[in-house]
């Protein structure tokens, strides 16, 4: 019985991390929403289905932009938010220079 149940949590581990495109975009939406409250961001944000990304503008350094990037795909994660594979958060600066990128 350990086996099998071993075995039925090793196989659908993979698929639990995965959202369908769907699924991706609505919580994309989400995610702008939630961003666009904050007042931090230099424009609307913006869910490209084609690119798979969330795109925002953020004036700041790149370096700050990075660690923003970093926290708000680890705040994603820590809450549950999935994403499909190759989802990406892409930040840009006021003047629509992309500065950091991470993963969703």
């Amino acid at each position: 019985m350990r086996f099998v149940l071993a075995t039925v949590v090793a196989l659908s581990a993979p698929f639990s991390a995965q959202a369908s495109l769907e699924d991706s975009y609505v919580n994309a939406v989400q995610m702008c929403r939630w961003l666009d409250s904050l007042e931090l961001l230099a424009a609307k944000c913006a869910v490209s289905v084609k690119a798979t990304s969330v795109d925002v503008k953020i004036a700041t350094s790149a370096g700050e932009a990075k660690q923003i990037c970093k926290t708000i795909s680890d705040t994603m994660r820590g809450d549950g938010v999935k994403f499909d594979r190759g989802w990406k958060l892409r930040i840009a600066d006021a003047g629509n220079k992309r500065i950091a990128q991470c993963g969703l």
